[in-house]
C-alpha cells in the first residue's frame, strides 16, 4: 500500500524527499519523519490526527442543559456571595475562585484564581451599598475575565443601582417647574461602563421603574434580560402572606401602589395574584404631591389615596425600600382610610440607618422582600416582621436557557 511504497522510497534514499526511518521496537510499526531532528509526528498510521479532537459539549450531546456542566462558571463579588452560592448550587457547580483586595488608598484589585479560557462565565454582583465600591468591583471583574480569555462574560445584577436618577426631579430655585436639563442620566452611563468593560449580556431583577421599559434603551450592544418577581415568586408570596388560607373572597384584598412609579408593578402583581388565588382583588394607588418650591425644609409631601380600602386587607407593592419613610406613610394612609390590616412586598430592601426600627414600629403586619441585597444580621434582628424569598432558582433557570438553547 501507500505506507509500503513510502518505506521503500525511504530505504532507497531517494533524493528530494529527505525521509528518515527511525529504528522501531519489535512491537512497533515503522514510523517516519521528514526531519530527523524534529519530534515524531506520525506513529503507525499516517492518518492519525495531529492533536486530540475536542470533547463534544455535554449539553449538545444531550440536547439540554446538563447539571454541573464544566463549560459554565459562576463568580461572585463581595456584595452578595450567598446569592451567588445558591445560584451555583442550582446549576450543579461551585462558585469560581477569585480574589478581591483593596490598596491602602481604597483602590480595588481583582484577580481570577482559576482558568476560564473558553468558558461561559456569569458574575453575580448587585450594586448595593456601598454602590460605587461594588460597581467598580464588578467592572474590574468583567475586565479580568475578558483578559483571561473567557468565551462570554454575562453579569447578573440583582439590584441595579443608579436607576433612581430617572425619577428624581431638580427644582429650579427661580421657577416653579421641574428642570431635567442639567440632570445626569446615571443609569445610561453605568450601562455604557458595563459594555466597555466587556459585559456581553446583562440580567437584572425588577429594574426601577418596573414595567416602564426604560432599561432596554440604556444598553447599545449587550442585550438585557429582566426577571420579573411577579412571575417568579408569586406562589411563595401567597404562602408567606397566607393569602389562600385566610378565607378571602372577592374584594377582600386590595393591592396598593405607594407611589405612581409603582402602579405598573402593582397591576402586574394584582393580575398574577388573581390567577393564583382565584378571587377578585382590587387596586388602589397613592398620589404624592411635592410641596411648593419655597416651602420650609422638611415639609412632607401631600399624600392622597385613590381607591377604597375600608374594612379590607391591604398589600402594598413597593419596588425599593431604603429609609422606609415612603412605605410607612403609605401604611398610615391606608390605616387612616379604614384598612383592616396591612402587609407589604418590596423587590429590594436596602434598609439604611434607622429604617428597620421605623418599619417595625409601623402598623405593618408583615414585610416580604427578595434576597437581591443581603440584610445585615443586626437589621434583621431589629425587624422580626421581615421575611425574605430567594430569587436564586429563577436566576439559575435563566442561566440554563442562556447557556444552552434546546434545538
Amino acid at each position: 500500500g501507500a505506507l509500503g511504497a513510502t518505506a521503500a522510497l525511504a530505504a532507497s534514499g531517494a533524493a528530494g524527499w529527505g525521509l528518515w526511518q527511525r529504528p522501531a521496537a519489535a512491537d512497533d510499526e515503522p514510523a517516519y519523519d521528514l526531519m530527523p531532528d524534529k519530534p515524531l509526528r506520525y506513529r503507525g498510521s499516517a492518518t492519525k490526527a495531529l492533536r486530540k479532537a475536542k470533547k463534544p459539549h455535554p449539553c449538545s450531546m444531550h440536547n439540554r442543559f446538563v447539571q454541573g456542566c464544566s463549560e459554565v462558571k459562576v463568580f461572585a463579588g463581595s456584595a452578595n456571595p450567598e446569592l451567588a452560592k445558591e445560584v451555583a448550587e442550582g446549576l450543579g457547580t461551585q462558585v469560581g475562585k477569585s480574589s478581591v483586595a483593596r490598596f491602602a488608598d481604597g483602590e480595588v484589585s481583582v484577580k481570577i484564581d482559576e482558568s476560564v479560557r473558553g468558558k461561559d462565565v456569569y458574575i453575580v454582583q448587585p450594586t448595593s451599598p456601598p454602590v460605587n465600591e461594588h460597581l467598580m468591583e464588578l467592572l474590574l471583574m468583567v475586565s479580568a475575565l475578558r483578559h483571561a480569555s473567557a468565551k462570554r462574560v454575562s453579569i447578573i445584577v440583582p439590584y441595579f443601582g443608579y436607576m433612581r436618577s430617572l425619577s428624581q426631579s431638580v427644582i429650579s430655585r427661580d421657577h416653579e417647574d421641574w428642570n431635567y436639563a442639567r440632570s445626569n442620566l446615571a443609569a445610561k452611563d453605568v450601562a455604557h461602563m458595563m459594555e466597555v468593560a466587556g459585559a456581553q449580556r446583562v440580567v437584572a431583577v425588577d429594574m426601577y421603574p418596573v414595567g416602564q421599559g426604560m432599561a432596554e434603551g440604556f444598553f447599545d450592544r449587550a442585550p438585557i434580560e429582566q426577571i420579573s418577581s411577579s412571575d417568579a415568586i408569586i406562589d411563595d408570596l401567597v404562602d408567606k402572606l397566607e393569602l389562600s388560607s385566610r378565607g378571602f373572597g372577592d374584594g377582600d384584598l386590595v393591592v396598593v401602589a405607594p407611589h405612581a412609579s409603582c402602579l405598573a408593578k402593582a397591576k402586574q402583581f394584582r393580575n398574577e395574584l388573581v390567577n393564583r388565588v382565584g378571587y377578585q382583588i382590587d387596586l388602589a394607588t397613592i398620589i404624592r404631591t411635592p410641596p411648593p418650591p419655597k416651602s420650609p425644609p422638611g415639609t412632607p409631601r401631600k399624600v392622597d389615596l385613590v381607591g377604597n380600602v375600608e374594612g379590607k386587607s391591604v398589600l402594598i407593592v413597593e419596588d425599593l425600600i431604603e429609609t422606609g419613610r415612603t412605605t410607612v406613610s403609605a401604611v398610615d394612609a391606608v390605616l387612616n382610610a379604614g384598612a383592616k390590616d396591612v402587609s407589604a412586598y418590596a423587590s429590594h430592601c436596602l434598609l439604611s440607618s434607622g429604617a428597620a426600627e421605623l418599619l417595625q414600629a409601623s402598623g405593618l403586619r408583615r414585610l416580604v422582600t427578595l434576597n437581591t441585597v443581603p440584610i445585615a444580621p443586626e437589621k434583621a434582628a431589629a425587624l422580626p416582621k421581615l421575611r425574605q424569598l430567594s430569587i436564586a432558582p429563577e436566576i439559575a433557570s435563566l442561566i440554563r436557557q442562556m447557556h444552552y438553547e434546546e434545538k
